[in-house]
């Protein structure tokens, strides 16, 4: 596949038809002063999207937000930033993050159901600033996310945006919801930024690839010494790095993932439990209930 990363304005027409050359089922696209543009597509037949660059936009993806189940599995294959992605479990409400500035193409062969959320920077800036105050986190390329909040989320924005012609007062509420989905982004998954000049072990390159790393094996054992050969790094070195970006030790972002693949599937999938358990990584049924209780 051919890539060529083009930076498009998704609050300018021509740039977003571009970017999302499909006609979308629903629309949110306000022409002054916009936070959020929201394309939902309920029938998205087989395609692709060449590669571009969002600029000033966030763009948050989730497929099949009407929870009506995969029947097949999504033929689909993905790239951030040329990093070649897939998804490891296929159910409602999984998704994609991609910041501005990094790069997106996709390919897919069956219809599907997907909603695109693309906040401005400058509005998930302004949300920012009024929490963390000058650290403004970072946000790192994400596929694979499996967040039963950001799902819940992602359902009632969608809903709000959708009926704001017809009920004026939904307004208000969008404003709320839109802040929380912006504020949750952050704080679920937003990482401490490198000061300029800073040679780091773990610069955001190689933090997409541990994220990556983690969700594809996530149904697995996941040893320090397996992830620091993977990054090329010392054992030691990985796990200082990553603390020092995070905030959390290695450990706890594992567990951290499972619980939140393990709530979303729970909540959407008709998988049964001892499955779940099993493809979030637990031992068994018991442990998986003892972590999420």
């Amino acid at each position: 596949m051919d890539i060529h990363p083009n930076p498009v304005n998704l609050s300018q027409a021509d740039s977003l038809n571009q970017a999302f050359p499909f006609s979308p089922t629903v629309t949110h696209w306000p022409r002054e002063n916009p936070r959020i543009v929201m394309l939902h597509y309920d029938h998205l037949p087989p395609g692709a999207v060449p590669e571009y660059r969002p600029e000033g936009h966030h763009v948050l993806t989730l497929f099949n937000l009407s929870g009506a189940g995969l029947a097949t599995p999504i033929d689909r294959q993905d790239w951030l930033d040329g990093q070649s992605v897939t998804l490891p479990l296929q159910v409602p409400g999984v998704g994609f993050l991609c910041p501005d500035g990094v790069s997106h193409a996709a390919v897919w062969r069956q219809p599907l159901e997907a909603t695109s959320f693309c906040l401005t920077t400058r509005f998930v800036e302004q949300v920012g600033q009024s929490i963390f105050g000058g650290a403004m986190p970072t946000l790192i390329p994400r596929f694979g996310l499996y967040d039963a909040h950001l799902y819940h989320l992602a359902i009632a924005l969608k809903q709000i945006l959708s009926d704001l012609q017809a009920m004026p007062l939904n307004q208000i509420c969008g404003d709320h919801v839109m802040t929380a989905m912006a504020m949750y982004l952050l704080q679920g998954y937003g990482v401490r930024p490198l000061p300029p000049g800073v040679d780091h072990p773990l610069d955001n390159a190689r933090l997409q690839h541990l994220f990556a790393y983690v969700e594809a094996h996530l149904s697995s054992q996941i040893a320090p010494e397996s992830l620091a050969v993977a990054l090329d790094l010392g054992e030691f070195q990985l796990c200082q790095a990553f603390l020092s970006r995070t905030g959390l030790s290695l450990y706890e972002y594992v567990q951290q993932q499972r619980q939140r693949r393990a709530r979303l599937l729970l909540r959407v999938s008709s998988l049964p439990q001892e499955e779940i358990a099993r493809c979030c990584g637990y031992a068994d049924l018991p442990t998986m209930i003892q972590h999420l209780s």
